[in-house]
């Protein structure tokens, strides 16, 4: 994981340069664009974490942003995935929503490629059947099960550095990236056939066991296609 951040943000720093470099005397109007995540929907878990039980899920993720003058902006992103929908192999009972806000604020710049700075709210609600797993349930230690209903609350904000890079007229190509704080809420409910289970404390307990709400850094990293309207 510390490889991959590496190498996100020396993309970013190469893609920052190139920004500096392609110049105009033209200060372009506030734009209207249809919005499509490139990544959410083709990062699989086993690149992002090595554990069976990571809470890295595909999803496709769209949005718009309009840009209300020089110096500000809006936006909106909605995603949703499940097994039907995945490109990779995920976990067979899961469905997953997400929303994320978005204000922007763009420097003023005489730049084909705008740079901006944004403030990110999100909120994702993620829900699952598990089968033959275990868990740290409340008030009751680790137990095993043959099913259990399980949701998984996760909301908090980035704060965002990125830039749109013009590939077409109408189409541009945005990469961000940042961090801020997430929380996590975890919650079973409608166990069948559950039983203690033994623990192994010299191990890390899968995902799945943190039950409690659980405040922590969130990295954010994106790239997507901006499609201009007019």
């Amino acid at each position: 994981m510390k490889r991959i951040c590496i190498a996100m943000g020396c993309f970013v720093f190469w893609f920052s340069l190139k920004a500096q470099e392609q110049t105009t005397l033209e200060i372009e109007k506030p734009f209207k664009a249809i919005t499509f995540d490139l990544l959410s929907p083709l990062y699989p878990r086993r690149l992002l974490s090595s554990s069976e039980s990571s809470s890295h899920l595909t999803r496709w993720r769209i949005g718009y942003q309009h840009q209300l003058n020089q110096r500000w902006g809006i936006g909106a992103d909605f995603g949703y995935g499940n097994k039907s929908l995945a490109v990779f192999k995920e976990r067979e009972h899961y469905r997953l929503y997400e929303f994320r806000s978005e204000i922007l604020y763009l420097p003023l710049q005489q730049s084909r490629i705008k740079v901006y700075f944004s403030f990110q709210p999100f909120y994702i609600l993620h829900t699952e059947t598990l089968l033959n797993k275990s868990v740290f349930a409340e008030g009751m230690g680790r137990v095993s099960f043959d099913r259990a209903d399980y949701k998984r609350i996760k909301y908090g904000f980035t704060f965002n550095y990125g830039f749109l890079f013009p590939i077409f007229p109408s189409i541009r190509l945005n990469v961000y990236t940042g961090g801020g704080l997430k929380r996590r809420e975890n919650d079973y409910a409608s166990f069948v056939n559950l039983a203690p289970s033994p623990y192994d404390e010299d191990h890390f307990p899968p995902y799945f066991d943190s039950y409690e709400p659980l405040t922590e850094f969130e990295f954010s990293f994106g790239m997507k296609a901006y499609f201009f309207l007019k």
